[in-house]
């Protein structure tokens, strides 16, 4: 009995000492921020917001899922200008969206240099477009502006890849879908990439 005892205990103590390793590669979280380029569709029509920006966060509650934050912003400004005879015009529009999403993400820890992972984030977009434009007829001269905004809900599925650089910093890449339940309805399409912070 003392034998089977003491066999235990040492087998306990080394899967203990062989899980900790495994433990401290874990982080606790990690921040990533970069570039990030939108597609967006709705009503027939494409628009692409080459301009962007992306912060995500996430802690992690074990090795494969985190609580996951992201914020991000996309921008196209769009000018057009025509002459027929004695007339001319002139437009400007600018488009502006905004993301800020929240939930859950799983990771593959397999390779600790290579960390694939897919999400589902729910919340909110803020999307804003203003145009103005001018133009002359007959020696007379007009203009016109204008301006819209609303906030909608939305949700975001996908997922990409954080690629370590050292222990603590890396890449991330990362394809994700992006529906927004506006009146119309819109979809778009989201590719970003960055560099990843573990803490």
């Amino acid at each position: 009995m003392k034998n089977r005892l003491i066999s235990v205990a040492v087998a306990a103590l080394s899967a203990m000492t062989l899980a900790s390793p495994a433990a401290a590669q874990t982080e606790k979280g990690d921040v990533s921020f970069g570039y990030q380029f939108i597609n967006l569709s709705a009503d027939g029509d494409s628009q692409s917001l080459p301009a962007g920006w992306f912060v995500d966060m996430s802690g992690n509650l074990n090795r494969m899922l985190a609580i996951a934050a992201h914020v991000g912003g996309n921008y196209k400004s769009v000018t057009e200008s025509a002459a027929f005879g004695g007339a001319s015009a002139s437009a400007t529009a600018d488009i502006k969206l905004y993301e800020f999403m929240g939930g859950v993400r799983m990771s593959s820890r397999a390779n600790p240099t290579v960390v694939p992972f897919g999400h589902f984030l729910a919340g909110a977009t803020y999307g804003s477009g203003s145009f103005s434009g001018s133009g002359s007829f007959a020696g007379q001269t007009f203009a016109l502006s204008g301006a819209d905004s609303r906030t909608n809900f939305a949700i975001l599925a996908g997922g990409g890849a954080n690629i370590g650089m050292t222990s603590a910093v890396g890449i991330r890449f990362g394809v994700d879908y992006l529906r927004i339940f506006s009146d119309e309805g819109a979809n778009a399409f989201r590719f970003g990439a960055g560099v990843n912070f573990k803490f």
